[in-house]
């Protein structure tokens, strides 16, 4: 067994660290960061700043952010007329959706980077569905970013064995090893992920080295392999709904209920989580704490869990859902989806085992900014990295 350690992507304490070891003196205040901030040694939280990477209209990649994963905006363009109308007495002002666009990936990044992000993750959304292997915006933005910006990259979107127009068949190993050549350190699989869980489940939990994530995780070590898992709420409303949701073998979990159509809107009621797919549009039969279960198997060595329920809402984390899918799992986990101020961060590391937070909306709008996200949880009593 050997661990690897890139102390210069740690700060100045890694950087304390590597020099001590090159027989140079090392600063102890900076090793000591934890310790005169009264936070018992234990592994520090990271940080994590996600960037949803989309063309928009002008065939620019650029980032964007949704509300439930839904990332377009309404813009109003002038379709002829007067000031008030047109000839059919109706708004002249037509209105026409466009991407939200937030800015230009490489600039965002290496603003996070310098507030201390400890990790970035991208995550590339519809426009590259027919070919990513031949995807050359995603991978230049790989490149420079990681000539400027030293924390580890995770990309995500696509990933899986497709068949180009022409015919030839690419492996989701192709894909992810193109990635890390253009300088991402971990890649990211979603709907894929639910596939693979599904024929694991077929085959009485028996790998067979079909899929995605075995294959990847082979060639480059399961830190190398993060799943991104969008559960979306299966409300349960009736006992028959829940007596048949047991009998199916879902986790059932209690939580308030969100639906403000509902009847018992804010009340607590009980529900189980799909597996969702193709960003989100698309339930599965399976869970997404069984999901989770299942690409531990397969070799996967983190998961990204995201709420589609919670996503954009700034209403803090999903707890209750953070909370079964770290007791249902060994691996790390990294909780999005909701972040709407620092101190949802210090709820959740304080609430829950998730090892990492991650966060877009709050960070690209400038709500807060990850040095006071850091700062917030350290006085908190939260290990990490300053």
């Amino acid at each position: 067994m050997a661990t690897q350690f890139h102390p210069e992507k740690s700060g100045e304490i890694g950087l304390s660290i590597l020099a001590g070891f090159l027989g140079e003196s090392a600063d102890p205040l900076k090793l000591q960061v934890a310790e005169s901030a009264g936070i018992a040694a234990a592994l520090s939280k990271r940080i994590i700043a996600c960037l949803d990477v989309r063309r928009d209209e002008d065939e620019n990649l650029v980032v964007t952010k949704g509300l439930s994963y839904d990332v377009m905006e309404e813009e109003k363009v002038d379709s002829g007329g007067n000031e008030n109308e047109n000839e059919n007495g109706s708004d002249p002002l037509k209105k026409k959706l466009r991407v939200r666009n937030l800015g230009d990936p490489v600039e965002m990044s290496e603003d996070y980077s310098t507030q201390g992000v400890d990790e970035l993750t991208f995550l590339s959304i519809k426009s590259y569905a027919n070919s990513t292997l031949g995807d050359t915006p995603l991978h230049r933005l790989l490149e420079r970013t990681s000539e400027k910006v030293f924390v580890p990259l995770t990309i995500g979107g696509g990933i899986r064995d497709y068949k180009e127009k022409d015919g030839t068949e690419v492996k989701a190993l192709d894909v992810a090893s193109q990635f890390f050549r253009s300088g991402a350190d971990k890649v990211s699989i979603g709907s894929d992920a639910v596939r693979a869980v599904q024929k694991l489940q077929a085959n009485n939990n028996k790998c067979d080295d079909s899929t995605s994530i075995e294959a990847i995780s082979h060639a480059y070590g399961k830190q190398a392999v993060v799943v991104s898992v969008d559960p979306k709420r299966v409300y349960l409303d009736t006992p028959k709904q829940i007596a048949k949701a047991e009998s199916e073998g879902h986790t059932l979990i209690e939580v308030e209920d969100l639906r403000e159509e509902s009847e018992t809107f804010g009340k607590t009621v009980k529900c189980w989580y799909s597996a969702t797919t193709s960003g989100g549009k698309t339930l599965s039969d399976l869970d997404a704490v069984d999901l989770v279960k299942g690409v531990e198997t397969l070799g996967a060595g983190e998961i990204l869990l995201n709420c589609i329920d919670f996503d954009g809402q700034g209403k803090g984390f999903d707890i209750q859902l953070i909370n079964t899918v770290c007791n249902a799992t060994t691996l790390p986990v990294i909780a999005s989806s909701g972040a709407g101020k620092a101190e949802h961060f210090s709820e959740l590391f304080k609430q829950t085992r998730a090892e990492a937070g991650l966060a877009a909306g709050i960070f690209h709008r400038k709500e807060t900014t990850v040095a006071e996200v850091k700062n917030h949880i350290m006085k908190k009593g939260v290990s990490t990295r300053l």
